[in-house]
């Protein structure tokens, strides 16, 4: 006698199901805070599948996912229920999935390194787990910066429009359009890096220097081919050894030597000059010509390691003229 009334009971939900299916979301949260629950169940049915893909591609985990799926909506319901304010659903449901994906971003990239995360393709189409092509993408899409991949995933679902994208990323429209088109062309950049010849990635990494070693297509390359990051490391190693190899310390008679030589007998003429007189000559001026630099190094501060100080070459009177040509 009491299937009839249970009977009786499912059909009368699946009826009431089905009359307010066509009902907007404004509607049906206004049914929620009176205490219906068949009308929180259908907003369920309309948002939780784009909502479920946007967290699953944000942190590229189903399980993941659908732990934050359930955290959503278990606020959204009791925000229905406790607060009174006027409710724009669906951006509101993204916002607060989205945030709750960062956290959990945030806490995994403390425990491990984004390469050491493997692409999971558990939930998705089987063709996604045919086509290397569609699993390279997964993870491009996994390496964009957070806001890049939640604006072109929100844009791509097509479950929210450019303004309420803003809303969910609490930016404005011309931003969202700037974070499509960034993200769009770093996974360009990172398909492209991913074909490039790695002979000419390895002259790159053997040649440039500074900046130049962090354009996109060398960091994208690099993300994808280790071989190239062995060679990398390689260069790395060699320009730190190249580095404690080169340096020469100098005798401590050379500056003075070369001093003297350059500057004490005023082009030279004297040094090459016959007999005790030429070379006695010479001698005195690089004599009275290291003393005026000594002192003019003591004053400076000591030119060794403050700078290059200027002399004005002085020339010893005693010094002979330079001999006539012919």
């Amino acid at each position: 006698m009491t299937a009839a009334p249970t009977n009786l009971r499912r059909s009368g939900a699946l009826q009431e199901r089905v009359a307010i299916r066509p009902q907007s979301d404004e509607r049906l949260v206004a049914r929620v805070r009176a205490g219906d629950e068949v009308a929180f169940e259908t907003l369920y049915d309309r948002h939780h599948r784009p909502l479920l893909a946007f967290c699953r591609h944000m942190l590229g985990d189903r399980t993941e996912a659908e732990d934050v799926l359930q955290h959503t909506f278990v606020a959204a319901y009791r925000t229905m229920r406790e607060d009174g304010r006027d409710l724009q659903l669906k951006p509101w449901l993204y916002a607060v999935a989205r945030n709750r994906c960062l956290s959990v971003l945030r806490a995994r990239r403390d425990a491990v390194a984004l390469d050491d995360v493997s692409v999971a393709t558990e939930g998705l189409p089987a063709e996604v787990q045919r086509r290397a092509d569609l699993q390279e993408l997964l993870a491009d899409l996994r390496r964009l910066p957070d806001d890049q991949r939640a604006a072109l995933v929100l844009a791509e679902l097509g479950a929210l429009s450019h303004d309420e994208i803003g809303e969910v990323l609490g930016v404005r429209r011309a931003k969202v359009k700037a974070l499509v088109f960034q993200a769009r062309e770093n996974l360009l950049h990172r398909r492209e890096a991913r074909g490039a010849d790695c002979r000419e990635i390895r002259e790159e990494l053997a040649t440039l220097r500074g900046g130049a070693l962090r354009r996109s297509r060398l960091r994208h390359h690099l993300d994808e081919c280790e071989g190239c990051r062995a060679f990398r490391d390689e260069v790395q190693r060699q320009k730190a050894a190249m580095a404690a190899i080169l340096p020469v310390v100098p005798g401590a008679g050379l500056k003075g030597s070369v001093l003297a030589s350059a500057l004490g007998v005023g082009g030279g003429a004297a040094v090459v000059g016959t007999g005790a007189a030429a070379s006695g000559g010479a001698f005195a001026a690089a004599k009275a010509v290291l003393t005026k630099l000594f002192v003019v190094g003591a004053v400076a501060g000591g030119a060794a390691t403050a700078g290059y100080v200027a002399v004005e070459e002085v020339q010893h009177p005693d010094a002979p003229p330079p001999a006539a040509a012919g």
